[in-house]
C-alpha cells in the first residue's frame, strides 16, 4: 500500500471514530436541533399535534415547555389510541380553542401502554412544570397477553430509553426491572449489559429518532393561536349540551357507535363478533405489572398520578358476551390498584351505558372526552 492510499484509509478510519464518538455524546442531540432552525412553534400545536416520529423524541415536550407562557400550567396526559378519536371534544383540538392558561400535553398512540409510558415519564420528569401526570387506562390493554413484542417494538423509543437510564433519581432496582421487561419484549439491553455493537446500534437508533423528530417538528410552524380565554371561563354545562347534540347527530344504531365507524367496521361482522368474549376477561394480564412499574417510577420521581378508568361500551360488550359482572370485576381491580398505591382515580366505569360517552366500541367520544378533560383540568388545578 502506498503512503497516499494509507493516508486515505487512516483519514477514513479517524473520521469513523469521530463520527462514532459524536453519535455517542450529547453533541448529537445538539446537531439534531439544527433541523429546527427557522421554525416557530405554537404551544397548542406542540401540545396536541404530533406524529409517530415526534412521539419518539423528547424535543417536542422541551419545545412546548419553552413555548408555553411562563404563567401557564402544563399537564401531561398519557394514553393510547383514544387521542385519534375524531370528535371535536378531543383535547388535542378542543383545548386550543378553550384555554389560554392551561395546556394538556398529549402523548401516546395505539400500542403505547404502561411500560412505554413508564420509560417516557422517567425521560421527561426533570422538565415537568408541575409534578403531576395523568394516565388514561384502556381496558383493552389488559388482555391475557398484554402488550405484544411486535406492538411494543413498533412504538419503542430509544431516545426515551437512554434518557430513562440516565435518570439517577430512579433506583437501580427499578431501572433493572424496566430493563428486564424491555428485553423480554424484544427491546435493547442497557449499555452496561450489552455488546459494543449493540450499544452503538442503540445510540445510533436514538440519534436517528431525534433527527426524524426534529424534521417532523419543522412542520409545526403555526404561530397563530385562537384567542381562547382562561380555562376557568369554560362553560362546562353548555359544552356538555353541545356534546350530546353532536353525538345524537352522528349515531343511529343500538350500540351508540358513530355511524361512520359502525358501517365500516361492525355491520358486516356483527354476527361474527357475537359471544367472542364469553370465556375471556381483562382480569389477568402482564399489563398490571407494567402499570405497577409506571406507578413505581412516578413514586420514585415524586410525581403525583391520576389514573383515568375508561368504561367499556356496555351494549357492545354485552354482544361480545363479556357480561356486567365480569366487567365490574375489572373496574374493581383498577380501583383496588389506585387505592393501594394511593393515587387519584377518575373512575368513569359508571358510564358504560351513557349515550355518546364513547365514539365507537372503545374510544372516548363526545361526552367522554369532555368529562375526561374536565377531570384532567381539575386534577392539575388541585380541585
Amino acid at each position: 500500500m502506498n503512503r497516499r492510499a494509507g493516508g486515505r484509509f487512516a483519514a477514513v478510519g479517524a473520521g469513523l471514530v469521530v463520527a462514532l464518538v459524536w453519535a455517542l455524546t450529547p453533541a448529537s442531540t445538539t446537531t439534531a436541533r439544527l433541523f429546527e432552525v427557522g421554525a416557530a412553534w405554537s404551544p397548542h400545536e406542540l401540545a396536541g399535534n404530533y406524529s409517530a416520529d415526534t412521539l419518539r423524541g423528547i424535543r417536542r415536550f422541551q419545545l412546548h415547555s419553552e413555548a408555553a407562557p411562563s404563567s401557564a400550567r402544563v399537564h401531561v396526559v398519557m394514553g393510547s389510541s383514544e387521542f385519534s378519536s375524531p370528535v371535536s371534544q378531543n383535547p388535542v383540538v378542543w383545548m386550543r380553542w378553550k384555554s389560554s392558561d392551561l395546556f394538556l400535553f398529549a402523548t401516546g398512540r395505539g400500542y403505547v401502554q404502561s411500560l412505554s409510558h413508564a420509560i417516557e415519564l422517567a425521560a421527561i420528569a426533570d422538565d415537568l412544570r408541575t409534578p403531576k401526570v395523568s394516565l388514561i387506562l384502556s381496558p383493552q390493554w389488559f388482555t391475557e397477553e398484554g402488550v405484544g413484542t411486535e406492538a411494543f417494538t413498533e412504538v419503542f423509543s430509544h431516545a426515551h430509553w437512554l434518557q430513562m437510564l440516565d435518570n439517577d433519581r430512579l433506583t437501580p432496582q427499578t431501572r433493572q426491572r424496566i430493563a428486564d421487561r424491555v428485553v423480554e419484549l424484544g427491546g435493547p439491553r442497557p449499555p452496561l449489559g450489552a455488546a459494543v455493537h449493540d450499544v452503538v446500534g442503540t445510540r445510533m437508533a436514538a440519534f436517528k429518532e431525534e433527527l426524524l423528530a426534529a424534521k417532523g417538528l419543522r412542520g409545526m410552524s403555526d404561530t397563530t393561536d385562537p384567542q381562547a380565554g382562561p380555562v376557568a371561563t369554560i362553560d362546562w354545562v353548555a359544552e356538555r349540551r353541545k356534546a350530546a347534540e353532536q353525538g345524537a347527530a352522528q349515531t343511529h344504531n343500538s350500540f351508540y357507535v358513530a355511524d361512520e365507524y359502525f358501517e365500516k367496521y361492525v355491520t358486516k361482522r356483527l354476527a361474527e363478533f357475537k359471544g367472542t368474549m364469553r370465556d375471556k376477561s381483562f382480569l389477568t394480564s402482564p399489563e398490571y405489572a407494567d402499570l405497577e412499574l409506571f406507578l413505581d417510577v412516578a413514586k420514585e420521581l415524586r410525581i403525583e398520578v391520576m389514573l383515568v378508568s375508561v368504561p367499556m361500551n356496555g351494549w357492545w360488550y354485552d354482544h361480545l358476551g363479556y357480561d356486567r359482572a365480569g366487567r365490574a370485576a375489572y373496574y374493581a381491580k383498577i380501583r383496588a390498584v389506585a387505592e393501594r398505591r394511593q393515587v387519584r382515580l377518575a373512575d368513569f366505569s359508571g358510564e358504560e351505558y351513557t349515550p355518546y360517552f364513547l365514539y365507537d366500541i372503545m374510544h372516548l367520544g363526545w361526552k367522554g372526552w369532555l368529562d375526561v378533560t374536565k377531570a384532567l383540568v381539575d386534577f392539575e388545578l388541585g380541585a
